[in-house]
Formats: C-alpha cells, structure tokens, sequence
C-alpha cells in the first residue's frame, strides 16, 4: 500500500550495526502510516511521539512522512478550533430554515460556524468534498479545477478558478484538501478540510512542487479556510449531523462593508452565503 513516494514497506534495519532503538523507531513509522493512510491524523502524530529524528533514517520517505503528519496534525487542530465560538463576545446567532450559525465580522476576518442534522449518504458527501472536480455541479461559478501533483484522498493540493461566493472577487487559488478520522476523538466525526496552504502565493516551492501565479485579472487568496465535519446522530438514530466552519480574511474594503452593512441588510447578506455553502451542498449529495 503506497501514497506518493512513502510505503508501507519501511525497511528494518538488518546490518550488525544496527540498534533496538531504530528497529522500534521504523515500527512506529509503520504505525504512524498505517494511521495516516485512513485518516487517523491524531494516532499518526501520536506513533512519531517514539521517534527521535526523521533524519536518523537518511531517507527522503522518511522525512516526507514525517513533514506531512506534523503539517496536517498542526492543520486539524486549528479547523478543530474554528468551532470554537466562545473566543469572542460579538458572535451573532441566526437561523436559515433548518439551519443554526453563528458569525462574527472582526479583526479584519469573517467568521461562520453553522450546523444542520440531514439524511445523508456521509460517505458520498465526503468523495463528494475530497474531489474537487465535482463540485461544478452544485457551484456552478467555478471555472476550472486541476490537482497539482499526485492526488492522495488524505491530502491534496488543488488549483481552483472561480467567483467568491462571498466577496464576488475572481479568485485563482490554490486549495489544500485534507480528511481525517476524528470520530474516536471529543469532536467525533469525519472531517474534510480546505485551506489555502502556506507557500500558496507561489512566492517558494510548495511541497517541491513550483507553484503557478494567479492568472491575470484573477486574486489569489492566502489566508482562508473552511471545515466539513460529520457527526453521527446519538443514540443511533439515522443520518448525520453535518456541521460547517470558515474563517476568511477580508480586504480593508469588503470589511468595512461588511461591518457597517445595515443589521438587516447584513442578517441577508449572511443568510444567502450559508444556504449556498450548506444548503446548496447539501441538496447536492442528497
């Protein structure tokens, strides 16, 4: 079982030179892949906390593995925490039909957590999320969609051209996709993440890959992300509950709008944007 350039089949050390300490080292690098491969980011992290230095191994693989664990545990944590409401005094509740968010205009940033229980297929709503090529069919302002480098269902990097929903800017992104299997965790649930990466302005290489600029006429945005967590219902009962969050920051102009947008005008405003982002999705899967 191979993703990339890293395999399942890490060499145990067999020269007489070789120690106990790198034999355990290697099986926790099994383990952690093992983990990786299905999603189980935290389990993977936890694996690598018996290993001293990726470069003990002098492998490329090795270090690869190492670099992507770290980065997606670093990435789960911070959309985990995008959930989080009670870090601010001036998050607004609103519901939208059957959904209930909650968003806030501060520090240059528009923030909305939103949440809604659906009867849903959630293993098709997250391909559907993990292959960013179909989503056309529910969004019909993006323009284009090309992976860059080799798709990988953990994690992927995307170009995506389009029109922002919410900024109405033509956007020329580039979009890390991720999913991770956080169900035995507090959050319990399954979570499809999107998020400009670091390094996605092209100014360096992006995990060794040269990245291409914004065409012309096109804004490509740095500092944005957006989560898809799916939760189980309690008890058993059927379907899921499906709860989203973005966080984006906004130009100085869009802000200032934003912030002094008349309350109704702005509770709109609002509205419309997380019945496409939710609703419209979900009547996509469904």
């Amino acid at each position: 079982m191979t993703c990339g350039s890293v395999s399942l089949n890490l060499p145990l050390p067999h020269d007489k030179g070789s120690s106990d300490v790198q034999a355990r080292e290697l099986s926790a690098l099994r383990c952690a892949l093992r983990a990786l491969r299905v999603g189980r980011v935290t389990v993977a992290l936890q694996a690598l906390q018996s290993v001293s230095d990726a470069s003990s191994t002098q492998s490329a693989e090795i270090a690869f593995l190492f670099e992507q664990i770290r980065r997606l545990g670093a990435a789960h944590i911070e959309h985990v925490n995008d959930f989080a409401t009670e870090d601010h005094c001036s998050w607004r509740a609103e519901n939208s039909g059957d959904i209930s968010y909650s968003y806030l205009v501060s520090d240059g940033a528009f923030r909305v957590v939103a949440q809604a229980d659906c009867e849903l297929d959630t293993l098709r709503a997250i391909a559907g999320l993990l292959e960013f090529d179909l989503w056309k069919e529910y969004k019909p302002k993006i323009v284009s969609s090309e992976v860059l480098g080799e798709h990988d269902p953990v994690e992927t990097l995307w170009r995506i051209r389009q029109t922002s929903s919410l900024t109405g800017s033509k956007n020329d992104n580039i979009v890390g996709v991720s999913f991770t299997d956080a169900l035995d965790e507090p959050i319990a649930s399954l979570c499809v993440c999107l998020y400009a990466p670091e390094g996605a302005d092209g100014s360096k290489p992006l995990r060794g890959m040269t990245i291409p600029p914004a065409e012309p006429g096109w804004i490509r945005e740095t500092n944005w992300r957006t989560s898809f967590f799916f939760s189980p219902n309690s008890k058993g009962n059927p379907g899921s509950r499906m709860r989203v969050a973005n966080c984006a920051e906004l130009t100085s102009a869009m802000f200032t709008m934003l912030y002094w947008m008349p309350p109704m005008a702005k509770r709109k405003f609002i509205n419309d944007y997380v019945n496409k982002t939710v609703q419209g999705f979900l009547d996509h899967v469904k």
